[in-house]
């Protein structure tokens, strides 16, 4: 029974492992958006949260009107809201 339990955490904690490690960053938001350097000059783009297993990222223009929220989990991101 005890190395059922052992077991579980082993692999819980690997799959907490793999999350961490894939938990996709600012820049490769930026990628996944298609930005250049350009049209940085005209929005923002940066992680609201930071959980990470996972993380918050967003987009908006200078003038602050915010074009969309996207989920980033196991280097993939999904919109949450536009």
């Amino acid at each position: 029974m005890k190395r059922k339990y052992s077991r579980a955490l082993v692999g819980l904690a690997v799959i907490i492992a793999c999350l961490v490690i894939t938990n996709p960053s600012r820049s490769t938001f930026r990628d996944y958006l298609g930005f250049s350097n350009k049209l940085e000059e005209i929005t923002v783009i940066r992680r609201e949260k930071n959980f990470m297993i996972f993380s918050i990222h967003s987009w908006n223009y200078v003038n602050g009107k915010t074009e969309g929220k996207y989920l980033g989990i196991v280097g993939n991101f999904f919109l949450l809201s536009n």
